[in-house]
């Protein structure tokens, strides 16, 4: 979440259209209905786009079954130890155009399979994925239906990260809420 707000603040035009989204869905509404979270198109790319520039796992590891695995021309033995590097592929330009680059504008067609990996593939992914994105769109979007946010760092370009098991921000994101 703290590498959204980053984004959030570094891309502002692609806040302005997260507020509008959110306010255009959610109106003067209490509470925040699941299939409400669902019509947040925009938000949706957004926090892809989030996952995949700032994957929040470095790399995964797996062992190859007991019969291996044929990838592209190379045989990989049994119990073998692999080991893939998440933030290579998502910013590879096999499968990205300007890989480099923060753009939501990218989601609007999906993704090569296997390029976009934030919670591994296949039948090992994360079980928890469904409700970790619906959560994290949650949390968004009832901050920002209530707030406007800004922080004191002047300078926007790239912000260190750090991986600690999981990859966060090298150093205290300071965010200021202001009430809508």
């Amino acid at each position: 979440i703290n590498f959204a707000f980053y984004e959030m603040l570094r891309n502002r035009a692609a806040l302005g259209k997260i507020e509008d989204e959110i306010d255009s869905v959610f109106g003067d509404k209490e509470f925040i209905e699941y299939s409400e979270v669902n019509e947040l198109k925009y938000l949706d790319k957004f926090v892809k786009e989030v996952l995949r520039y700032h994957p929040i796992v470095s790399a995964i590891s797996r062992e190859t079954g007991p019969s291996g695995f044929n990838l592209c021309d190379d045989f990989i033995p049994r119990n073998t130890k692999v080991h893939v590097n998440i933030e290579c592929v998502q910013k590879s330009e096999k499968f990205w155009e300007n890989p480099l680059k923060f753009s939501v504008d990218r989601w609007e067609e999906p993704p090569v399979p296997f390029s976009f990996i934030p919670f591994s593939g296949g039948t090992r992914s994360c079980i928890g994925k469904k409700l970790a994105l619906l959560e994290i769109k949650v949390f968004i979007s009832s901050i920002l239906r209530d707030y406007t946010i800004d922080f004191d760092k002047t300078d926007l370009s790239e912000i260190a990260t750090k991986n600690v098991i999981t990859n966060r921000l090298a150093e205290d994101l300071i965010i200021h809420f202001k009430s809508r």
